[in-house]
């Protein structure tokens, strides 16, 4: 029997929608393909060499075909070009070719579900980035053309984590995700131990011409800091997997040893201790609180190694107040004096200029002539000067809200992946909150690669909505 004309006129609709639904996918993808060409033939007439071509144009191929794999492409490369407030470099150019073509993605999709999961934490970092124009650019008075820095430092950063809450969206994507992490840094933190032995051609392995020096590694970022701080976000993740782990359980050992191994070759102690911190809360949180003869048998280890670093390594600044210790204190104190001076703070990086009319209150302080040359060396504090009180009530509800967030799942949820996923991530940004007290990191002061953490954390928060 024939089809009736409802039936023929159902499919003809259906067929229509398809086509329409076809050409629409088909010139999304010219439109996409024609900004790539653009935007790369730009670079590559402002950029020096012809290696730009590469770098920009797969992962933003790779966001058009599949957003989420252009998204392990881009942590990839972040790994390689980390930086942290230094000049706009190609890995900034890159990331914010990339993220063009996410959000481009987004808004053809007009859809973000999952916002609701999340609704806190995004009216705190909208408040944020608000009040950071506002001081900067209408109270301070910046000039407009220095804009492009402040989306470089601060805004790119802050769209990596929402772009990869809005594209991994299961379990799948975001296990892929963690792991693509943990190889990546697994490759830096060879290579950063073949440094410290070796040098040589492995320093060369660092895209970034310094005038090295035996006994120092970098990995493959860009400072010895930035890789200790990647280091010890990425340790606690991995050893979570390794103390949950029924299969493979020998690589991820390995994992979890060459880590603290070039962890603790850094000698940056910020970073270690709060390392060491959060894989000891990693320990009670999945053993339940029960103190186990494994647990202190890897405290035992690690204690050893920390022995031998401090005395066979040059690792005696774990144990001293030296330098650079010290000159946290003038730092700290004249940070405050300038928050008194100013409770809406001075405005992006302009500390230095502030503190000359506060630097003689420091100077009797040993080290006090350090405040003329570096900034606060404390994530807090520095949000404070740049922009006031309320930049930092803003920036301890945002860590709130996430690290609240992230602690519900553990005690609620009785999937074990998101068990095992919610304490790796809170003791990777436990770990990296502790560092960040003693360091200018921080991700609203320039610290991209700590949002791919964030992202991952956002991520799970939807995604086990999802299973509730």
């Amino acid at each position: 029997m024939g089809e009736s004309r409802e039936m023929r006129q159902i499919n003809s609709r259906e067929y229509n929608r398809f086509l329409t639904c076809l050409f629409n996918r088909a010139l999304i993808r010219f439109i996409l393909v024609g900004i790539i060409a653009s935007i790369v033939g730009v670079l590559l007439l402002k950029g020096s060499t012809i290696s730009l071509l590469s770098l920009c144009i797969l992962p933003g191929i790779l966001f058009i075909v599949k957003p989420f794999i252009g998204i392990y492409s881009m942590s990839l490369i972040d790994i390689l070009h980390s930086y942290h407030e230094s000049e706009i470099s190609i890995r900034t150019i890159i990331l914010i070719f990339i993220l063009l073509m996410a959000v481009i993605t987004i808004f053809y999709r007009k859809k973000i579900e999952g916002i609701k999961s999340i609704k806190n934490i995004m009216i705190v970092v909208s408040a944020f980035l608000i009040w950071i124009v506002i001081v900067d650019y209408l109270i301070i008075r910046f000039p407009l053309d220095s804009f492009y820095k402040t989306a470089a430092w601060i805004f790119v950063p802050v769209l990596i984590g929402f772009t990869i809450f809005y594209f991994i969206n299961d379990l799948n994507k975001l296990k892929i995700m963690i792991n693509i992490f943990l190889i990546g840094m697994f490759v830096s933190a060879f290579i950063g131990i073949l440094q410290f032995f070796f040098g040589g051609l492995f320093w060369q392995l660092n895209i970034y011409n310094k005038a090295f020096k035996t006994g120092t590694i970098y990995g493959l970022a860009a400072f010895t800091y930035i890789y200790s701080s990647q280091l010890t976000s990425t340790i606690p993740l991995l050893f979570s997997k390794y103390l949950t782990a029924k299969k493979r359980k020998n690589i991820y050992l390995l994992g979890v040893v060459l880590m603290i191994s070039a962890l603790l070759l850094t000698v940056e102690r910020s970073s270690i201790y709060g390392c060491l911190l959060s894989l000891f809360v990693c320990f009670i949180l999945i053993t339940r609180k029960k103190i186990t003869f494994k647990m202190v048998a890897f405290f035992i280890l690690i204690l050893f190694s920390l022995y031998i670093v401090i005395n066979f390594a040059g690792g005696e600044r774990l144990v001293t107040a030296e330098g650079s210790a010290l000159g946290r204190i003038p730092l700290w104190i004249s940070s405050l004096y300038i928050a008194m001076d100013n409770p809406l703070g001075v405005g992006h990086d302009k500390y230095k200029e502030a503190v000359i009319v506060h630097a003689w209150k420091v100077s009797h302080y040993e080290r006090g002539g350090i405040v003329y040359t570096t900034t606060p060396h404390n994530q807090f504090l520095k949000v404070l000067t740049n922009w006031g009180l309320p930049g930092l009530i803003l920036l301890i509800l945002f860590y709130y809200y996430l690290l609240k967030k992230i602690n519900n799942i553990r005690k609620s949820t009785q999937n074990k992946d998101f068990r095992i996923l919610s304490i790796g991530l809170f003791c990777s940004l436990l770990s990296y909150i502790i560092n960040s007290v003693f360091h200018n990191l921080g991700p609203f002061i320039g610290d991209a690669f700590h949002w791919y953490f964030i992202g991952m954390s956002l991520s799970l928060i939807r995604i086990s909505k999802q299973y509730s």
